[in-house]
């Protein structure tokens, strides 16, 4: 079971943007207090393709009991893109709003195919019930615009 802590409810709060970089920190100070299994070790890249047309990547840690989100890909070098551990999800603009902001589960977009994966869907599964809990969404009260 993961331990989450929300954001103080505030009159008007403030989060970033989805998909910036000032967005991937958020995460990753929202992030930081819950503890995992110390045995799951799992990274999962994210790759949204921008209104712009430009990928904006980062990825999420989880290993030592604890959670890392960073920008950018995982692993920098071809040497390491066959981790058992590591897998990489890829969507549009439009679904990856729609899952962040807990409008579309995942698993419905993933169906949908909406979202691609590579990697091996036995980690996902192992590392799901973690995942879940998160919730990132319910601590997340902005939406997508074009801001």
């Amino acid at each position: 079971m993961v331990e989450t802590s929300k954001p103080q409810a505030s009159a008007s709060p403030s989060y970033p943007q989805l998909f910036t970089d000032e967005w991937v920190e958020w995460l990753d100070e929202t992030l930081a207090d819950n503890h995992v299994d110390e045995n799951l070790e799992i990274t999962i890249e994210h790759c949204v393709k921008l209104q712009n047309n430009d990928n904006f990547w980062w990825h999420t840690r989880v290993a030592n009991g604890q959670i890392k989100v960073q920008n950018g890909r995982a692993h920098s070098s071809q040497a390491n893109v066959d981790d058992p551990n590591l897998l990489t999800f890829k969507s549009n603009y439009d679904t990856a709003c729609a899952v962040a902001l807990g409008g579309k589960p995942v698993q419905t977009a993933f169906l949908e195919g909406k979202i691609r994966m590579k990697g091996n869907i036995n980690k996902l599964i192992e590392a799901s019930s973690v995942l879940n809990s998160l919730k990132i969404a319910d601590t997340y009260e902005d939406s997508c615009t074009n801001d």
